[in-house]
């Protein structure tokens, strides 16, 4: 069960905003009492004010009778602007109005004791429950002891009557007590039902509703709607949920087949009469209460001439009168799709961008296709057909790039390891193709190697070529036209090279072993350097390549960044490597 947000004791709320919305709650009833209180005292006030002029009171009665005629009603015209003070209103006309009743008592006139006596406890009592807390707790203890003293029936005759007096205090404080608890428990549940509906709106997918039967109209209220049914079925009061009741069926064994119409609807049950039935069913109450009905319903749309079908859970519960809680069960897809729509539309843009690259890159070889037909001899069209060849290959690695990007963990296959039986064999494919790619944007390419003959790696094939290719398109980005890019492949023995550190050792040796392990051959721990030099008339930063973090998948800022993403990760799985840039005025070399 739900604690109640206030001190039952203290009569306080634990949070200081639940205080200030409760006390402006309290002032919307204060201001209906304080216009009641101030209309009536002003016509009680007004007769007497006659009777005593009639009667030729003392002028000291006429005068203050006259004052309490004007001010009641003043005090009436003023009662808006008095809102936010009225429970010092109340406690200050507490003091005046047993002030005024007491100077009444002791005129000398010929005052019906109980009488006055009990139309001036009504109106005290009434106006100290509007009273402040703090001064009620004053108020009930002083006022009983002030009253004895003023008419002096603190005697030992009068015994009982001061007992009489202290218990009717006693259960004035108990009465005021409860009034004030009250009024907050109903405040409390009030905030309580509020902060459930926001739940239901919020987290609650299923549209529902609930309704009650007017015994007087006989007919359906609507008492509660979720944001999911009002946006669903557009309906905010009772008549249009009336409406929605009369339009809609109950399905009854109703074949599927069946064609849809006036005359077969007309055979159906009335959602509004199935809800009339369950709410007035002869059968227990309790019975009902503890039991579900799936039921499905179709609708009928008059404007456009549809039918839509639903499934409803109806359940009947007692809030004081009998409610019906209604679920209609819909699909939930659309929901799942408004949840991630923003990342849908991000990744459908990407990959719009993606496909336009590729379509601008197929474009051109079809242009290069076009002159190699119209102006070139056959030849010369071999050695063409050889660039679009490259050309091809660019776009497939730019392809790979991508399904490497967004599928990596899906691809097992990346991390085979494939058998490089002669290295300068497949460094001169590496040239034609890089040569080829470089003539084509008007660069001269340049290798040089001096590696043993015949010599034989296990390395990854795959992921080398990727690497090297998407190292060269980012250095074609930035490479000035018709000057040279040479790349300088080197062969290092480990053992003398002085940048590797103590783990990254470790790593490649652990490396090394399982490859051995693998082709049950022993091999020599060596490294393979590949160097790239080229030349630009402006500053590349190109610290991207060295410092990509992995974790930079998840930002879609850097989608436009997937060749680098890529190489970094091939990088890694590859095993220790050492990565450096080096710039000169004009030269980089990596």
């Amino acid at each position: 069960m739900i604690s109640l947000p206030f001190d039952k004791w203290k009569l306080s709320f634990y949070e200081y905003d639940f205080e200030i919305q409760y006390e402006e709650h309290s002032n919307e009833i204060r201001l209906v009492g304080f216009k009641i209180l101030n209309l009536l005292m002003t016509f009680a006030a007004l007769i007497a004010l006659i009777i005593f002029v009639v009667q030729q009171q003392p002028s000291v009665l006429i005068i203050m009778m006259a004052a309490v005629v004007f001010c009641c009603f003043g005090l009436y015209l003023l009662s808006p602007k008095l809102k936010p003070r009225l429970k010092f209103v109340f406690s200050c006309m507490y003091i005046w109005s047993v002030s005024t009743n007491v100077m009444i008592a002791m005129s000398g006139n010929n005052i019906p004791n109980f009488f006055f006596g009990f139309n001036t406890s009504a109106l005290l009592f009434g106006i100290l429950q509007f009273s402040d807390n703090k001064l009620k707790i004053i108020y009930t203890i002083v006022t009983p002891l002030i009253i004895i003293f003023l008419f002096e029936v603190y005697t030992t005759n009068n015994i009982q009557f001061i007992l009489h007096s202290g218990a009717c205090m006693s259960f004035i404080s108990v009465l005021t007590y409860m009034f004030e608890y009250t009024s907050r428990l109903a405040f409390s549940l009030n905030l309580i039902a509020n902060k459930q509906k926001e739940i239901i709106d919020e987290f609650v997918t299923d549209s529902m509703f609930a309704i009650s039967l007017d015994d007087r109209t006989r007919q359906f209220n609507l008492e509660f709607k979720n944001k999911a049914f009002e946006s669903l079925k557009n309906i905010k009061d009772s008549e249009q949920i009336r409406q929605f009741l009369r339009t809609s069926y109950v399905l009854n064994n109703m074949n599927e087949s069946q064609k849809l119409n006036e005359k077969a609807l007309s055979k159906l049950q009335k959602l509004e009469e199935f809800f009339f039935k369950k709410i007035r069913s002869p059968e227990g109450f309790m019975n009902n209460e503890n039991q579900d009905d799936e039921i499905e319903i179709i609708q009928q749309d008059k404007i456009n001439e549809k039918y839509k079908s639903m499934k409803l859970i109806v359940k009947l519960f007692n809030f004081g009168k009998p409610i019906l809680i209604v679920i209609i069960k819909t699909e939930q897809v659309h929901n799942l799709i408004e949840s991630y729509e923003k990342d849908i539309i991000e990744y459908q843009q990407q990959i719009v961008g993606y496909s336009q690259e590729i379509l601008n890159s197929q474009a051109n070889i079809n242009l290069e296709i076009k002159k190699i037909k119209q102006h070139f001899s056959k030849n010369i069209q071999d050695q063409m057909f050889l660039k679009l060849q490259c050309l091809n290959l660019q776009i497939m690695n730019q392809v790979r790039n991508y399904i490497i990007y967004f599928q990596q963990e899906k691809i097992q296959q990346l991390t085979q390891i494939q058998y490089i039986s002669n290295l300068n064999l497949y460094l001169d494919t590496i040239q034609q193709y890089l040569s080829t790619i470089a003539e084509y944007y008007s660069v001269k390419f340049m290798l040089q190697h001096q590696m043993e003959i015949q010599l034989s790696l296990n390395i990854n094939i795959k992921f080398l070529t990727q690497i090297s290719i998407n190292l060269f398109q980012q250095i074609l980005m930035h490479s000035m036209k018709n000057q040279v890019i040479s790349l300088n492949i080197t062969e290092e023995l480990q053992t003398s090279t002085k940048r590797q550190t103590q783990q990254q050792q470790v790593e490649i040796k652990k490396k090394v072993e399982d490859f051995q392990t693998q082709s049950k051959q022993l091999i020599d721990l060596k490294s393979i350097s590949f160097m790239f030099t080229f030349y630009s008339l402006h500053h590349i930063n190109l610290q991207r390549l060295q410092s990509f973090s992995m974790e930079q998948k998840t930002d879609v800022n850097n989608f436009n960044h997937i060749p680098e993403y890529v190489t970094c990760y091939l990088l890694d799985q590859m095993g220790a490597k050492q990565f450096c840039i080096n710039q000169s005025s004009r030269a980089y070399r990596y």
